[in-house]
């Protein structure tokens, strides 16, 4: 869901890159506060590092923040 309002698109995969879809440096800032505003932390160094919903939800449950991908 987050990925969907920061990215304004709806045919997000699990596996597609942020970055492939329009991500910029501004969107991984507003990635990070809608994720923030759920009670998670990802930086946005974390998501440049993971910038898949798949890489990203494995990064939070190693964290400390088990999520759902369809949250991300």
């Amino acid at each position: 869901a987050s990925w969907r309002r920061v990215l304004n698109r709806r045919d997000i995969g699990c596996d597609d890159n942020f970055f492939a879809l329009g991500g910029d440096s501004l969107a991984m800032l507003e990635l990070s506060l809608d994720v923030e505003m759920q009670g998670l932390s990802l930086t946005p160094a974390a998501i440049a590092a993971s910038p898949t919903i798949a890489e990203q939800a494995m990064h939070l449950e190693l964290h400390g923040g088990a999520l759902q991908a369809s949250a991300i």
